[in-house]
């Protein structure tokens, strides 16, 4: 049996060009980030916040690359 890896939001954004560049920096590491703006199981957002969601396995790594990237700014 093949086992599922859960999901874990590491990033929100209202904009979808700053969910890209982060996605794809997180692309560029070697992690998958899908963008998902439907999640009932987590608290509310404001209307329009999207979250980008990696495998739970990948989500310190991934905390790690969105600090960096963060910081050019």
């Amino acid at each position: 049996m093949a086992e599922v890896d859960a999901q874990v939001p590491v990033f929100e954004s209202m904009n979808d060009e700053e969910l890209r560049k982060v996605q794809d920096a997180l692309s560029a590491k070697n992690i998958a980030a899908a963008v998902d703006d439907n999640l009932p199981d987590f608290p509310p957002a404001p209307p329009g916040t999207k979250r980008l969601m990696v495998p739970l396995r990948d989500e310190s790594k991934a905390f790690e690359i969105i600090d960096e990237y963060l910081k050019q700014f």
